[in-house]
């Protein structure tokens, strides 16, 4: 579309505007570079999600004065003739973490880990005020609908039944969990690092749950270094991890192993082929969900 950047007054002089194509979001991403060299990130969307969109500035907005290096907004509001709603935010430097942490050595990739599980603890301290269902009641029609979807792609993992079963066994997990701020989309892919310290970006799957639940992509990042993904657990926790954890990992990781058959079906082949692969990893990691710490996370460094 033929957008009128000089509209949202943020941006009237800018030197650059530089198209970002990569991720999974339907958002259009665009790095500006104002005529003093200072970096922003402007994601536009659909106006149908501007009440979203609000909702997300608002609580990223109680982070401005932590400290944390995390993509947070600035301004936000409607353009093109109402159709699309925009979002300025901070720029954060860095390249893509997923492809420079695993070249790190072991005990760098582990602090970075540190790093950024004690980023999602403040993360997930920010209060709440939104009037929610309990979470198992949530969560609960959640895996309903998602086994569903899964029966219905027209596609099977070949051990499918283990995580599905290891479900239905552990849904009273879900039980009196508490509700807190998320990420929504926390793993090594939707964070870069620039040679020295970690920084999170891309809040747009934001939700609110429970706080155990944005360790639900661990498998991302544990497919790329089993230290770093050690280190963020053990960064969250201070390395005082509760019993309920790992169960309820297993049983957010275990939804989110058949929920990647369906979603990888709308991006072809190659997408299917990663979830057959990510599903076979973690059946493995598990020992076929008979075991609820997986086999990536290092008990001893």
């Amino acid at each position: 579309m033929g957008l009128n950047f000089n509209s949202i007054s943020f941006i009237k002089s800018y030197d650059q505007i530089i198209p970002i194509k990569k991720g999974w979001s339907f958002d259009e991403k665009y790095m500006i570079v104002k005529e003093d060299d200072s970096k922003y990130l402007l994601r536009i969307a659909a106006i149908d999600s501007y009440e979203t969109k609000k909702l997300e500035f608002k609580y990223l907005s109680k982070l401005k004065d932590s400290g944390l290096n995390i993509s947070l907004p600035l301004e936000m509001g409607i353009f093109n003739e109402g159709r699309s709603t925009y979002t300025i935010y901070t720029w954060i430097e860095g390249e893509d973490a997923n492809l420079l942490i695993p070249k790190l050595p072991p005990n760098e990739q582990y602090n970075l880990g540190l790093e950024a599980g004690k980023i999602l603890k403040t993360i997930q301290s920010v209060p709440i005020d939104e009037v929610l269902e309990p979470w198992d009641k949530r969560y609960t029609k959640k895996i309903l609908k998602k086994i569903d979807d899964y029966n219905k792609c027209g596609l099977k993992l070949p051990n499918g039944h283990i995580p599905i079963q290891y479900l239905h066994d552990n849904i009273n997990l879900l039980k009196d969990r508490p509700n807190s701020f998320l990420h929504g989309d926390f793993h090594i892919g939707n964070m870069v690092f620039d040679g020295e310290k970690i920084g999170i970006i891309d809040f747009n799957r934001f939700d609110f749950g429970d706080p155990y639940e944005d360790f639900n992509r661990m498998f991302f990042s544990a497919d790329l270094s089993s230290h770093f993904s050690t280190g963020i657990i053990n960064g969250y926790f201070n390395s005082d991890i509760p019993d309920d954890f790992f169960p309820l990992l297993a049983l957010y990781t275990a939804l989110n192993e058949i929920s990647s058959l369906p979603w990888s079906k709308q991006f072809g082949q190659e997408e299917i082929d990663n979830s057959y692969r990510i599903s076979s990893k973690i059946l493995s990691w598990y020992n076929n969900y008979l075991n609820v710490t997986p086999a990536w996370y290092m008990e001893e460094l």
